[in-house]
């Protein structure tokens, strides 16, 4: 397989993620935050592997990366941000290797269920800013080209096997979102 490059670096501000939250942990348990498991944080409050059941990171089936979760909520914390239209969720994943930076990415909860047990299932896919807006425009160039310049403008980063393709023309955006052109 070819190496992956980073071509674009993102101009996207991470969330912060702050171990402020955590019920009951120790230094040591900060230190391994992350790393042994994912942390979850949505709102002010903080979530850690004795909480969340199941956590399910999927990319490559859909254009953005999905997150499938169930977190358990004994305080009440999810049901009344949900209730109160929160709908994002900040996910943190370390990595001891200092070649990898760590994950930090923000999630838009597109299906909530409560379970029996006082769990919930999440549903997400990762936040960009405007990648729903509807525009009419044109581009220039090959798909790679286009490519590059819908990551800029939505600040995200761009990281391919390739440099080029040949494929030029012009690109028509007729009331599209950038993620259904991109899906096409």
């Amino acid at each position: 397989m070819d190496t992956i490059f980073q071509i674009l670096k993102p101009k996207t501000k991470k969330p912060e993620i702050s171990l402020d939250y955590i019920d009951g942990s120790s230094e040591r348990d900060e230190m391994k935050v992350g790393k042994t498991s994912p942390l979850i944080q949505m709102s002010e409050h903080t979530w850690k592997d004795d909480a969340i059941s199941s956590f399910q990171l999927k990319y490559g089936d859909e254009m953005l990366p999905e997150l499938d979760i169930v977190i358990k909520d004994k305080n009440g914390i999810i049901e009344n941000n949900i209730s109160n239209k929160i709908d994002t969720l900040d996910v943190f994943i370390g990595a001891d290797n200092v070649d990898f930076e760590p994950i930090k990415m923000t999630f838009l909860i597109t299906e909530s269920e409560k379970l029996d047990n006082g769990e919930y299932s999440l549903s997400c896919e990762v936040f960009i800013k405007n990648i729903d807006t509807k525009l009419i425009k044109n581009y220039s160039g090959s798909s790679f080209e286009v490519l590059l310049e819908l990551c800029k403008e939505l600040g995200i980063g761009f990281a391919s096997n390739i440099t080029s393709t040949n494929d030029n023309q012009t690109w028509l955006r007729v009331s599209q979102s950038t993620k259904n052109l991109c899906q096409k």
